[in-house]
């Protein structure tokens, strides 16, 4: 595969996981749970995606072409991170939130009295 063509699919993958991190990055919950992205957030998604996918199929001598199989490789990779973005977007919060109890017995030790105190 020539630069060119590994242009055109990096486009693909920006232009679709721009909008995928969005979702991701809006909630410390998983984003497939409520609250859910506003009809206008995925409206405008699905259309730029769209838009860009066919761009990049049938790009009118713009930029070279790449298949349809290799846009839908692109999708599926993209599909892919989101669950993982989203998997270790939560173990942060999780993490961040200092109530485990690992950390509220770290917290217990940093408050215990280092030496003998008249």
């Amino acid at each position: 595969m020539d630069i060119a063509h590994l242009q055109t699919l990096i486009f693909l993958k920006l232009a679709i996981a721009g909008h995928l991190t969005l979702f991701i990055a809006r909630t410390h919950n998983s984003f497939l749970r409520k609250p859910y992205p506003s009809t206008t957030l995925l409206w405008s998604a699905i259309l730029t995606k769209a838009a860009a996918t066919f761009f990049v199929v049938y790009p009118m001598g713009l930029v070279p072409s790449i298949t349809w199989g290799e846009a839908g490789a692109v999708w599926i990779y993209c599909i892919l991170w989101i669950f993982i973005e989203d998997w270790a977007k939560i173990r942060v919060y999780k993490h961040l939130e200092l109530n485990t109890p690992r950390h509220q017995d770290f917290i217990a030790l940093t408050q215990k009295k280092l030496g003998p105190m008249g």
